[in-house]
């Protein structure tokens, strides 16, 4: 290898978090070699280190994104599953405990993501579930009253 390409190396090494011995054994280089080029790439390692970061921080966005998709497309079924239930014959406590488990983890997942105010079926979906677990939890409503619910104003400042 060619000595700017060694150099080239050793910045993303570094900026990969690797120490400096361990990048000077890997590149076949003296420790004070690596050592001076510490000093002297400061920047470009420093670079290579913001590069490591934001690299880093896309991948947890998008797995983030990716598991309030799973959360979203699971509490749509469970609320299909809701709809189609003879609540006469099957108690609902369970399936409205999973649709309220699945509101709180995608309301969890969703804060400090910098996005719109969430759509309103979806806020209303928010306000229900808010509502009835301060009112005691599934057993405390009959599925008639989840529409006459007011919603309690989280998507308005200061809520």
């Amino acid at each position: 290898m060619k000595d700017t390409e060694i150099k080239t190396r050793f910045v993303i090494l570094r900026g990969a978090g690797n120490s400096l011995r361990k990048c000077a054994k890997e590149l076949g280089i003296s420790h004070g070699t690596a050592e001076t080029w510490e000093k002297r790439l400061q920047f470009e390692i420093k670079e290579a280190r913001r590069y490591e970061f934001q690299q880093l921080f896309e991948a947890y966005n998008v797995m983030k994104q990716a598991r309030i998709r799973v959360l979203g497309e699971t509490l749509r079924k469970v609320q299909e599953a809701m709809e189609a239930v003879d609540f006469s014959q099957l108690p609902p406590d369970k399936l409205l405990d999973l649709q309220l488990k699945y509101i709180s983890a995608l309301k969890a997942e969703s804060e400090g993501m910098d996005v719109d105010t969430p759509p309103s079926t979806f806020q209303k979906e928010l306000d229900k579930a808010e509502f009835i677990l301060e009112n005691g939890g599934a057993g405390c409503l009959e599925m008639d009253d989840f529409d006459k619910v007011e919603p309690l104003g989280l998507d308005k400042p200061g809520a």
